[in-house]
């Protein structure tokens, strides 16, 4: 799921198994640079939808995170923050800032995978 937190005007990207427990729920990323326009309008074609066997990805393939660009000029780059990686995961095409976060430019062809 992505909302957009209010507090700290960021989107974020969360799992849960289990939508009636807050037991299981986790945070997976907070994306820098999104707007909650952005957030609101996405819909299910959005996202890349997996078997509930896989974890949020399978390694090797990328994961969609729906993200639009919000400006009207399509030349642009659009720059985000990805925060909260797993020390195991390489975002490819992103910048590791060396804190779990790591500095992306859409536009790019990105890809996140988990370190070999």
């Amino acid at each position: 799921m992505v909302v957009f937190n209010s507090t700290t005007g960021k989107a974020e990207v969360w799992f849960d198994d289990n939508w009636f427990s807050t037991a299981g729920r986790v945070q997976i990323a907070t994306l820098d640079g999104v707007t909650s326009g952005q957030v609101a309008a996405l819909t299910a074609a959005d996202f890349v939808l997996y078997d509930s066997s896989f974890p949020a990805g399978v390694a090797g393939s990328p994961i969609n995170l729906g993200l639009t660009d919000p400006t009207a000029d399509q030349t642009d780059t659009i720059t985000v923050t990805l925060a909260g990686v797993a020390s195991d995961w390489i975002v490819n095409g992103g910048t590791d800032l060396g804190d779990g976060s790591w500095l992306v430019s859409f536009g790019d062809n990105v890809e996140a995978d988990e370190r070999s």
